[in-house]
């Protein structure tokens, strides 16, 4: 029980009903102007009413018993028609005022109309503070009704189980609250002026709003668990510390305004969780579960999750970080539809250890940066929404960060003061997208992943498996790739294709080339840079795509259909580039037939678009596809059909294929 401290005010309004026993019937007490009146019950009476010299606390004993009489006879007290009027006067210098069950298992009752206790009100000094408690030991404390304390007096509730509905608002105006209980059923709101102070288990039956608010003090202390399907409101004027919140049953809707800080120790399970005006930190130190939604505001706080590596958070429906101080998350995290951080220019956002993300995690530009720690895994789910990072990388001390998932990661930013020697960027899966810059002393590893960069500018890129496709120009320290990598060049204008472009070395270890994209109007002799080697004209490219020698053939399809193809050299450009130079661009080939001629069994046809180069095939079909008749091609493209019965129509269907070319397939019909 909480040892009184000068300064409280006790205030309530009107009545508290304290029972002895199962047996006993309850007494009344009622507090109005300078008298207290308790009405005594059937087979109930008082034992004790004094004032300790000690602590001028009065204090109220009762006991069952089978009178209904009051013992001893005070100086200001007298009996009438069963109640026992006190008159405080009598009492000039008491603070405090109490109400204690005869034994541990008595019950102490706050009636709905509630208690009020002031020092203006219920004693002639009004420069006295008093304090107000009850205390049912180990026994029942119902709390049915308001009880209010004024001035500066404060609240004490303590009992093995205390319930206090929603009518029973309990509020110190300039004093502390201390409730204590093994087991506490609340649905209502608490208000302090002072320090707020609830130990126990408590279990919300309804929506409880918490408040510390004095202008300059005011914390809230909850020690133990609060369970139970109802909102919580939490506000204080100075900071926060909460245990267990939710672990059995989740709460609704958990709001955090107008605190100095917050600290949430132990789990955290919530559907909803508000974080408005409020400045410091509000921190989740361990596992935390938010199942809803969690909304935030333009305020200058700090969020973060986990303080260890052990911590497991889990947060829905994409939140979006708008305050204006640190983010930071620690431990295992999983963002289930994704998030936002927006933040301001004072915003640090610190991950460490495992995040993954069920959606798009975009971190805003213009922040103070984003901190990765060593070995950070960041695994990105989604294979649609794709992540952005608008603000400067840091990887402190030779760091490392592990990219992994489905989804793809733009790095957009200047990086290259935080991502610099030894630090190391692993493409385990998903796709590494580098628009802006890393530090030229930098690494990247692929490692069965995806390298994208239009316009970036990176350090040195090693691959042992993966794919390469830089999309545009791509700025690189040295590059190796292995025989596992593949290379996918692209043609992206008449004049302008995607390629590497390094001052330092370039070894090509056999890998993988292929053409992706080619844009169409493309002439012979037309020559693109795949690979742009800008060291010195003497320091060649080392090594060879796999299979392709110099002046090898490749050919692709452009955007209208047309087969280009292409001759490969390792001497283009300076003389040390890869280059493709356009050999042909040839349409598609389409079959063309003149007129039919019947024959007894079939018909005859002339390809009149025929062309040698090309392997030409075909089958053919009686009527409705009844029967299949025979096709023969010869070496100057008559098609010759039989096994067609005289005046029965057939339909041929006639293909030409030919390797590195554009194909096509046409039908033509007789009778």
């Amino acid at each position: 029980m909480h040892v009184y401290r000068s300064g409280w005010v006790s205030v309530s309004l009107a009545l508290i009903l304290v029972a002895a026993a199962s047996s006993v019937r309850a007494a009344t007490v009622s507090v109005s102007g300078t008298e207290v009146l308790i009405t005594l019950g059937a087979g109930e009476n008082v034992s004790d009413l004094n004032t300790s010299i000690a602590t001028n606390v009065i204090t109220v004993n009762t006991v069952g018993s089978a009178n209904n009489s009051l013992v001893g006879t005070p100086t200001g007290v007298t009996v009438t028609n069963n109640t026992v009027v006190i008159d405080t006067t009598a009492f000039p210098s008491f603070t405090g005022f109490q109400v204690l069950g005869s034994n541990t298992t008595n019950a102490v009752t706050v009636g709905a109309s509630g208690i009020l206790l002031s020092a203006t009100t219920a004693n002639t000094d009004s420069s006295v503070v008093i304090n107000l408690s009850f205390n049912s030991g180990t026994g029942t404390l119902n709390v049915n009704g308001p009880i209010t304390a004024k001035d500066a007096g404060g609240v004490t509730l303590k009992s093995a189980t205390l319930t206090i509905v929603a009518a029973g608002k309990v509020t110190a105006a300039a004093g502390a609250v201390n409730i204590t209980g093994t087991a506490i059923t609340s649905a209502g709101n608490v208000t302090s002026g002072g320090a707020l102070n609830l130990t126990g288990a408590i279990t919300l039956s309804g929506p409880v709003s918490l408040r510390a608010q004095l202008a300059t003090v005011g914390d809230i202390t909850l020690s133990g668990s609060i369970n139970g399907a109802q909102n919580l409101t939490l506000e204080a004027a100075d900071t926060i510390n909460v245990g267990d919140i939710g672990n059995t049953t989740a709460l609704g809707t958990v709001t955090i305004t107008n605190s100095a800080g917050v600290s949430f120790s132990s789990y955290f399970i919530a559907a909803n969780v508000v974080a408005t005006d409020t400045t410091g930190a509000i921190s989740f130190n361990g596992d935390t579960d938010i199942r809803t939604s969690l909304t935030t505001a333009a305020k200058g706080y700090s969020l973060a999750f986990g303080d260890s590596s052990l911590d497991a958070t889990t947060i829905a429906g994409a939140p979006v970080f708008r305050n204006t101080g640190n983010v930071a998350f620690q431990g295992s995290t999983a963002l289930i539809s994704g998030a936002a951080i927006v933040g301001g220019a004072g915003t640090s956002v610190v991950l460490a250890n495992t995040i993954v993300s069920g959606g798009a995690f975009n971190i805003g530009a213009g922040l103070s940066g984003i901190t990765i720690s060593d070995g950070t895994s960041l695994i990105l789910n989604s294979a649609t929404a794709g992540s952005t990072w608008a603000s400067g990388l840091s990887l402190p001390g030779s760091g490392t960060l592990n990219l992994l998932g489905l989804g793809a990661l733009t790095l957009s930013a200047d990086s290259s003061a935080g991502v610099a020697a030894g630090d190391i960027i692993n493409v385990v899966n998903g796709t590494l997208n580098v628009t802006g810059k890393l530090g030229s002393s930098s690494t990247t590893a692929l490692k069965n992943g995806t390298l994208t960069g239009p316009g970036g500018t990176m350090g040195a890129l090693s691959s042992s498996s993966g794919l390469v496709a830089p999309n545009g120009t791509l700025n690189t320290a040295a590059v190796s790739l292995s025989a596992a990598t593949n290379y996918r060049a692209e043609v992206l204008t008449a004049t302008t294709a995607s390629n590497l472009k390094t001052a330092s070395s370039i070894n090509l270890g056999g890998a993988t080339l292929s053409l992706g994209s080619v844009a169409s109007g493309l002439a012979v002799n037309n020559s693109f840079t795949i690979v742009n080697n800008t060291a010195a004209s003497t320091v060649p490219i080392v090594g060879t795509f796999a299979g392709v020698p110099e002046g090898a053939i490749r050919s692709a399809t452009d955007t209208l259909g047309n087969t280009v193809t292409f001759i490969i050299s390792y001497k283009g450009g300076d003389s040390n580039d890869v280059t493709i130079k356009v050999a042909s661009v040839n349409g598609a080939l389409t079959p063309a037939f003149g007129s039919a001629t019947a024959t007894g069994n079939g018909f005859t046809v002339q390809i009149s678009n025929f062309d040698a180069n090309y392997t030409w095939a075909g089958t053919a079909w009686i009527g409705a596809a009844s029967a299949f008749g025979r096709v023969a091609i010869d070496g100057a493209g008559l098609v010759t059909v039989t096994g067609v019965a005289m005046g029965t129509s057939a339909t041929a269907t006639i293909t030409a294929t030919r390797s590195g070319f554009a194909g096509g397939t046409a039908l033509v019909t007789a009778t």
